[in-house]
């Protein structure tokens, strides 16, 4: 794992000092709190963060981000150097990219996701446009579990199945030509997620969490229990 976790915004570069405990962070220049003994947790905002537009997160490992309290302002996720991890981001208008992220399962509703060098995913997906896969193999596409994470409002706008207009079964791998026809050795697409909803709970709707080490009024984090702490190691 990396010794160093960068973030930044539209507006401006935030640097995440690695010799950080957390508690003693200005949340302007460390929104999320996150720092090298970041492995084994969960963090989930508590409310949105402005401006907040672009959030860049590196160097992560055996980690959980819920990050659907940074709605609306988020718009574009950049992903890279990241292991183990599971992420479930709000609704974004913008793109997504993921760069060295391997061995992850992310839950995403954007405009575009590509991804790059990156390996062992599962993409849960609800998207504009196909997924770019360039230079990445064993790619796992399936549709966003809506019902599961969204309100009922937005699970319409967002359907699952064959009344949705996501197009993440239309990916475009650059490294083969026939991708455009759904043949690639570097990705497959699912009708649903490998993992089941009471999977998908554990994972990010954590109902025993514990030792809450909350670091900041617009960020809080908590310790993984072993359950979900297994299944990162088995992405």
């Amino acid at each position: 794992m990396g010794n160093s976790k960068t973030m930044n915004t539209e507006e401006h570069q935030l640097s995440v000092d690695s010799s950080s405990t957390g508690g003693g962070s200005q949340p302007g220049n460390n929104p999320l709190n996150i720092n090298s003994n970041s492995e084994n947790l969960l963090i989930r905002p508590t409310a949105p963060i402005s401006p907040l537009h672009i959030l860049a997160l590196s160097d992560l490992s055996n980690i959980v981000l819920d990050l659907r309290a940074l709605a609306p302002h988020l718009s574009t996720l950049q992903l890279s150097r990241i292991d183990h991890a599971a992420v479930l981001a709000p609704p974004l208008s913008g793109s997504v990219s993921l760069a060295e992220v391997t061995h992850s399962i992310l839950l995403l509703i954007s405009q575009q996701v590509r991804t790059y060098k990156s390996e062992d995913l599962i993409l849960l997906l609800n998207t504009s446009t196909g997924p770019v896969i360039e230079k990445s193999k064993r790619i796992t596409i399936a549709p966003y579990p809506s019902k599961l994470f969204l309100s009922p409002e937005e699970a319409d706008a967002h359907t699952e199945g064959e009344g949705s207009s996501s197009q993440h079964h239309l990916p475009n791998d650059f490294d083969y030509p026939d991708s455009s026809f759904g043949i690639s050795p570097n990705f497959k697409i699912l009708h649903s997620s490998p993992l089941s909803h009471l999977q998908l709970s554990i994972l990010f709707q954590l109902s025993d969490l514990h030792q809450n080490l909350s670091l900041s009024s617009s960020s809080s984090c908590y310790v993984l229990p072993q359950s979900a702490r297994t299944m990162l190691m088995e992405l």
